[in-house]
């Protein structure tokens, strides 16, 4: 039997704040890689690096992050990395 973190892949998640409406899913979803700020009411991507207004972090995850497919402001997306 092998374990689900033998199964995990990396991903590549890109941000876009300019399209975050703060509705705190991401960070339901993956309190691990998302926190809200304060300040604005939009997602923090945790770890992650950017310019302007798209961040961008991998992630080892067991299936394609589920923030990038749930997102309703379509600001996140996941690749294998």
């Amino acid at each position: 039997m092998q374990s689900s973190v033998s199964n995990a892949g990396m991903y590549s998640i890109q941000y876009n704040r300019k399209r975050c409406i703060g509705c705190g899913l991401c960070a339901s979803l993956a309190p691990e890689r998302w926190i809200m700020n304060e300040k604005d009411g939009k997602a923090i991507l945790q770890r992650a690096r950017g310019k302007d207004h798209i961040f961008r972090a991998r992630v080892l995850d067991i299936r394609r992050p589920r923030e990038a497919d749930e997102c309703p402001a379509h600001a996140i997306s996941a690749s294998p990395a």
